[in-house]
């Protein structure tokens, strides 16, 4: 065979596989790049929602008045604070809106505004924080299913004008060990962190969304949690600080404690992240 031939048929099959072997790894490289890139955006999307929320309760808790009572009744109790009969979803608190430094007593009128000063109807207003499941996640089809009236038995406000919970929650089962503890039998819910302000009849004012993608870990209507394997009053979203403690008693702060999570792309992994903060109460409380 002369060299100047060219190449032979086999020479040239062998030269397409190779190719054909590159650009298929290449192919894949860049598909395997792009999901984990876009699982990267979820994770960080939901770690920056966590950390929005942590710094939100830092502002509004650091100087909250958490102790006594307000004017109105929401789900047979005006008690502020962390909401009995609630898991820790639910906290409801005031703020100094005004002092009268005309008498020697320097009287306080608590109430709630984000306009301090200019704001003359603040005084009795409450703001209250809970969280509001709309689905719920089964590991698989063997985990328990859950019904809103589970949560609804401690949802403070089930008969709150205008909020009420959905008649049913949406189900998704993922057939994902989420919590990584070696079994497909547990079950989470996903909702909302919701933020309202009511006047001092108790009427809703302003309802705000702090974000969605909050999940907890429901073992029981008496047992949710903020953490995918923790069991303790700390690892719900709310408690008080000891843990022990109560604001009558020796209570010195207030644990913000989330859990964001959310499928990624492909529906293959689960991708969670959880944000603490504990915070100082410096009112007086």
């Amino acid at each position: 065979m002369r060299k100047d031939a060219g190449m032979s048929l086999i020479e040239l099959s062998i030269v397409s596989i190779i190719l054909g072997a590159i650009v298929a790894i290449t192919m894949g490289l860049m598909i395997t790049s792009s999901r984990n890139a876009t699982n990267q955006a979820i994770q960080g999307h939901i770690e920056d929602r966590g950390t929005a929320i942590v710094d939100a309760c830092k502002r509004e808790f650091g100087y909250a008045k958490m102790s006594g009572s307000s004017v109105f009744t929401l789900n047979s109790t005006n008690a502020l604070g962390i909401a009995a009969n609630t898991n820790g979803t639910e906290v409801r608190f005031q703020h100094v809106v005004n002092v009268d430094t005309s008498t020697s007593t320097n009287t306080v009128t608590y109430g709630y505004t984000s306009k301090v000063g200019t704001d003359t109807g603040a005084s009795l207003r409450v703001c209250v924080i809970r969280f509001e499941p709309h689905t719920v996640i089964r590991e698989s089809s063997s985990a328990p299913s859950t019904t809103i009236a589970q949560f609804a038995a401690t949802w403070s406000g089930s008969t709150w004008a205008g909020v009420a919970p959905p008649s049913t929650l949406d189900t998704e089962i993922v057939n994902l060990d989420i919590n990584q503890d070696g079994d497909k039998a547990d079950r989470f819910l996903v909702g909302k962190l919701m933020k309202y302000v009511t006047d001092s009849a108790g009427a809703r004012l302003t309802d705000e969304e702090l974000s969605d993608y909050v999940m907890l870990r429901y073992d029981s209507a008496t047992a949710m949690y903020s953490s995918l394997t923790g069991t303790a009053v700390g690892d719900q979203i709310f408690s008080y600080l000891p843990t022990t403690a109560t604001l009558a008693t020796n209570a010195t702060q207030i644990k913000a404690n989330v859990m964001l999570g959310r499928l990624d792309e492909r529906r293959q992994k689960f991708l969670t992240t959880t944000c603490s903060e504990q915070i100082r109460l410096r009112s007086k409380q």
